[in-house]
């Protein structure tokens, strides 16, 4: 912040605190990248499978993630929930111009309590 203030730069990804402390500046500009981040959960063990190597297992611990909190009480610095591995706003088909996060149908896992308890009882 330092160096913007300076003068010296004109672009750099703040943290939340930063982002709240300059809400309202008309010099902040909220630009969108495309980045995800994710989980990769251990499905062996000693060479022996783990319970995470079934998918429904795995399915039961990602509905159950609440991202809005995550985004909202923990970042807090404009991040946008994605419940898909590839974010939107990344690509779009050519013939239908709509974009591939909306067509691939991607958005399975999405935060919901009980689709999470369905999948972890078929995963039992």
């Amino acid at each position: 912040m330092n160096l913007f203030d300076a003068g010296e730069v004109d672009y750099g990804v703040l943290s939340g605190e930063y982002i709240q402390q300059r809400e309202g500046d008309d010099h902040l500009k909220k630009v969108d990248q495309t980045s995800t981040f994710f989980i990769k959960m251990n499905q062996e063990r000693d060479g022996k499978p783990t319970a995470l190597e079934n998918v429904n297992m795995r399915r039961a611990i990602a509905q159950a993630i609440d991202r809005d909190s995550m985004v909202d009480g923990v970042l807090k610095n404009g991040s946008k929930v994605a419940n898909y591995f590839v974010p939107s706003g990344i690509g779009k088909n050519l013939s239908t111009g709509q974009d591939y996060s909306e067509e691939s149908g991607q958005n399975h896992l999405v935060y919901d309590v009980e689709t999470a308890k369905d999948s972890f009882e078929k995963g039992k």
